[in-house]
């Protein structure tokens, strides 16, 4: 089950962006840890006036935020501060950044640390890994792990081990990308009649892998029940909902089949194609996805409703 906790930068972060025009994603006055830190010689970059955009500042923030820092001072790197703070700070800039933007500030890290010893590699790809793949993470970014697990590929600090997991890992993440068709599987659904994804008509299909019983599936389930655009989209047709439980366990999901929505198409992987295929990566769950009319993925593996409603209102 996905649960989102992540530590104690989220005020960091959230004056930040804010400071900068940007959206305000929590609350507080501008904190001293966004300013200065003791270690590394990190010091918060300040746009200069001419960038005005809030996308244009935290680009600028995501490039410069390690300008002068010490990637060889390890005891730092190993610290509460950088790992609880400083780093998922970062990140939070880079998934607030224009895609191609964040990917030069990735790269520019990868850059610094590919000229130091194996253990700050090591310690700066973990960070990465904790954030932008884990799926506990809300910061979690197929997009922006991509970059990263790229810039790890072309390194020579990999060993063969490590080379051919990221190398499977880098191939799951490009599956069902953003803009990209969805993959095609066959469903059952309870009566025991098949379909296929792609032949389902409608504007908009919400793709929703859920287990029954699960809290956060639950979650999502009132969040759709609560919201008045999903409700007109359903009842005229121009969404439609598919409802798979992608396990085996039949009976656990027959005797929770009545929680369901009628109005929604609710099945089970019969075959077990999901996983044994890894079509989708299910390694938590819930996960959401909005596809729209061509199947394309507008929304890639969401764990609460909030990116959908927003991605059908635009």
């Amino acid at each position: 089950m996905k649960k989102i906790v992540v530590g104690a930068f989220v005020l960091i972060l959230a004056v930040a962006i804010a400071s900068c025009g940007g959206r305000n994603v929590g609350g507080g006055s501008r904190g001293t840890a966004t300013q200065k830190a003791p270690h590394g010689g990190f010091r918060f970059p300040q746009p200069p006036s001419v960038v005005t955009t809030s996308e244009e500042r935290n680009a600028f923030i995501a490039a410069h935020y390690w300008d002068g820092f010490d990637f060889g001072d390890t005891t730092f790197l190993r610290s509460e501060e950088f790992r609880q703070t400083l780093f998922p700070n970062f990140v939070g800039f880079l998934s607030a950044s224009p895609q191609p933007k964040a990917d030069e500030a990735i790269k520019i890290v990868f850059a610094a640390i590919e000229k130091q010893d194996t253990a700050v590699w090591n310690l700066i790809t973990d960070g990465f890994e904790t954030f932008l793949y884990d799926p506990n993470s809300q910061l979690r970014s197929d997009e922006l792990y991509i970059t990263v697990l790229r810039s790890m590929l072309a390194s020579d600090k990999l060993s063969e081990a490590d080379r051919l997991r990221f190398e499977d890992r880098l191939s799951m993440a490009q599956r069902n990308r953003i803009g990209q068709p969805a993959t095609d599987f066959v469903y059952t659904t309870w009566s025991g009649r098949q379909g296929r994804l792609y032949d389902i008509r409608s504007q908009w299909l919400i793709l929703f892998f859920n287990n029954p019983g699960c809290h956060a599936c639950a979650e999502i389930m009132e969040g759709f029940a609560q919201s008045p655009d999903i409700a007109r989209r359903l009842a005229d047709g121009s969404l439609k909902v598919l409802s798979v439980y992608p396990d085996a366990d039949i009976k656990a999901w027959k005797e929770y089949y009545s929680h369901y929505p009628k109005a929604w198409i609710n099945a089970w992987d019969k075959t077990q194609t999901l996983r044994g295929e890894e079509l989708y990566d299910l390694k938590a769950i819930p996960s959401l996805y909005l596809l729209n009319k061509d199947r394309r993925v507008v929304v890639k593996d969401a764990s609460e409703v909030g990116p959908i409603i927003q991605a059908l209102d635009r």
